[in-house]
């Protein structure tokens, strides 16, 4: 059987069990609102990066993003 054919079966029969890796990420099946099936990183293997700093990405996760923007706003009002 194909690595792809295997892929569709546990993800039909399990989905929410199935972890992938791609570079540097692993990957995990959500159900989105539309109904439909996406890839999220689930974590990452080595560091982050934006705009060529190192950043902890563990840090940066909320519930929404509107509430994860409400929280920058208020970083911002304390700085």
């Amino acid at each position: 059987m194909s690595m792809n054919k295997k892929l569709k079966k546990e993800l039909k029969d399990y989905p929410n069990d199935v972890v992938i890796f791609t570079n540097g990420a692993f990957l995990t099946p959500v159900k989105l609102a539309n109904g439909k099936w996406g890839w999220v990183v689930s974590s990452f293997e080595d560091s982050s990066f934006y705009e060529g700093s190192e950043v902890n990405v563990n840090e940066l996760w909320s519930d929404s993003a509107i509430e994860l923007a409400k929280e920058d706003e208020n970083e911002e009002e304390e700085d």
